[in-house]
């Protein structure tokens, strides 16, 4: 990672987790709209570290994005979990799952790798709103 991306990433990070301090008790709109935009900003790095970086082509980072929130967002509103344990529990289950499909599609390489990913999205997505 070069220097110049690393800081252009610690800028954004420490600005969105600094910016409540900057304008005191915020409405809940603007709460909201923050944490899309720290959500959307975690994704967008996840892409580029593995397309840029790793120069893969995958479209499946967003499965193991939506395995960990679904999960902590279940355990939370479902089962009354504290945020911050559904949060790990979510981390861990994005994680092996992540493991699994990782040997199982590490070898692929280009164009095979890209379609392999897109199906275990096409999955997910089938799974995920099966689970509403």
């Amino acid at each position: 990672m070069t220097m110049r991306r690393l800081a252009i990433y610690s800028f954004v990070f420490i600005l969105l987790a600094l910016m409540p301090l900057a304008f005191g008790q915020l409405s809940h709109f603007v709460a909201d709209v923050m944490t899309g935009i720290a959500i959307f900003v975690i994704l967008a790095v996840s892409a580029d570290l593995v397309v840029g970086l790793a120069g893969l082509i995958t479209l499946g980072h967003g499965a193991f994005f939506a395995i960990g929130a679904y999960s902590s967002a279940i355990l939370t509103t479902r089962y009354g979990l504290p945020p911050v344990l559904a949060l790990g529990v979510g981390l861990l289950a994005s994680t092996a799952v992540s493991w699994v499909v990782g040997r199982a599609v590490l070898h692929l390489k280009g164009y095979y790798l890209a379609m392999a990913t897109l199906g275990l999205t096409a999955v997910m997505v089938t799974l995920l709103m099966g689970a509403r």
